[in-house]
């Protein structure tokens, strides 16, 4: 009994010595957190982004019909090309990029914003993938729950020539729905040279897009 009450005591001991788990995620490294105030009463969004990305700007995507236009908030590097792209026919120069994008429609696009809405969102992805004729490499194509908010997230990776040079892309896009508009969270980068920036941008992007608070967006 002696030893039975002298082991229970050390048990004790060391239990009381370890440190409590932390169930928090750790933030990302190498990133800053940034607040969005979106247009037309959506709310505010709150996010960690790479700290590379140190240039923001902001324009209205213009199209045909209102529906079909998107505010657009834009971060990335200050060494890239600022492009504020328009028209969804307009020729787009070839340049390299690395940035996330945030952008919503002018218009209703939804009816609810529950799951099935969300598992349409996913539909809507595979069609546009299909639509633009790349052979892209489907990476994810799923689910999330961020934060008790529901997302289709998709991404994925292609390579292309042009002038004869190998090009090197690869995207990752978070929808959900606010107050019956989608709202979209995309990373997209195009290089010449994988890099460990290129070959860790899906999972490095996917961490960063976990940390996305969207308040009064109901």
């Amino acid at each position: 009994m002696r030893y039975l009450c002298l082991c229970t005591c050390l048990l004790l001991t060391i239990s009381c010595r370890q440190k409590p788990m932390n169930t928090q995620p750790s933030l990302p490294t190498r990133s800053k957190r940034v607040v969005v105030k979106l247009a037309d009463s959506l709310g505010t969004v709150s996010l960690y982004i790479p700290t590379r990305y140190d240039t923001t700007y902001s324009w209205i995507y213009e199209s045909d019909c209102k529906i079909c236009g998107f505010f657009q908030y834009r971060f990335q590097p200050h060494s890239y090309f600022i492009e504020k792209e328009h028209h969804s026919w307009a020729r787009r120069p070839f340049i390299l990029y690395d940035h996330l994008t945030i952008r919503h429609s002018q218009e209703l696009t939804y009816a609810n914003g529950d799951t099935s809405s969300i598992r349409m969102i996913r539909d809507n992805q595979r069609e546009i993938i299909r639509l633009q004729g790349y052979q892209r490499s489907v990476i994810t194509d799923s689910l999330y729950k961020f934060n008790d908010r529901y997302f289709a997230v998709m991404a994925t990776a292609y390579e292309l020539q042009y002038l004869d040079k190998n090009f090197y892309s690869k995207t990752i896009e978070a929808v959900t729905i606010v107050k019956n508009i989608g709202l979209e969270f995309k990373y997209e980068i195009l290089v010449p040279v994988k890099d460990s920036i290129y070959e860790h941008f899906i999972p490095n992007a996917l961490e960063l897009l976990q940390t996305i608070h969207i308040e009064k967006g109901y």
